[in-house]
């Protein structure tokens, strides 16, 4: 395929709003057939527009198409690009119902996610509060989970505001709860903060380790 139509495909793809890193494009060769090949990263999603070797304006495509067995669509004679880009888009649409299917979050994994990353298994017997040396250890992990968050999702102002709002909740609370009811509030934190970044499953399991790596030398405090 020439660059013009690999670029013609990269544009119309952006046009279709799609951002363009979450799909890999690659040269396709096997046996006497040679093309170009888009797949949407890490899925059974894909689009193959194969070349004629006696015209460089005509193809073939092949596409997977977006039902649960994945199965692949082939056009039986070539057409010109015009058509191939055209058809190229209806997969692309068939790309963002596969998108939208699959990026919800599971909720209830976000749920029991942080549960195995803390230990709350003792945290009905705790009756105790945070030491002032404790809570200052604690105090530092929130700057520092804070911080990565930050850094790593960018958050909107928005997002921004619904992040501060959480964190000042947890930090004010150490004064006035005890470990068993903060515990269970560092958790809902969390889950909410997950939430409040659209974050999917992955993501989330991300998150969490986020917050492990900031509760680093504190996490001793919440076994």
């Amino acid at each position: 395929m020439l660059n013009a139509y690999k670029n013609s495909l990269l544009e119309y793809l952006k046009t279709k709003g799609h951002n363009p890193e979450m799909f890999v494009a690659e040269e396709y060769e096997e046996e006497k057939d040679t093309g170009y090949k888009v797949t949407l990263r890490n899925t059974p999603m894909w689009f193959l527009a194969k070349d004629n070797l006696d015209n460089y304006d005509v193809f073939r495509f092949e596409f997977t198409r977006f039902t649960p067995t994945f199965p692949t669509w082939s056009s039986e004679k070539y057409i010109y690009f015009e058509t191939v880009q055209s058809e190229f888009g209806s997969w692309l649409d068939q790309v963002k119902q596969y998108l939208d299917k699959f990026a919800v979050p599971n909720l209830w994994e976000q749920i029991e996610a942080p549960k195995r990353l803390f230990s709350f298994d003792a945290v009905e017997q705790e009756t105790g509060s945070y030491s002032d040396d404790e809570k200052a250890a604690l105090r530092s992990s929130l700057k520092t989970a804070k911080l990565l968050i930050t850094e790593r999702y960018s958050p909107s102002e928005d997002q921004v505001e619904i992040i501060n709002e959480r964190f000042d909740y947890l930090d004010q609370s150490l004064d006035r709860l005890r470990k068993r009811d903060w515990k269970p509030l560092l958790l809902s934190t969390i889950i909410s903060i997950s939430i409040a970044l659209s974050l999917d499953t992955e993501a989330g399991a991300a998150l969490l380790e986020l917050f492990k790596q900031a509760f680093y030398q504190a996490l001793y405090l919440l076994q």
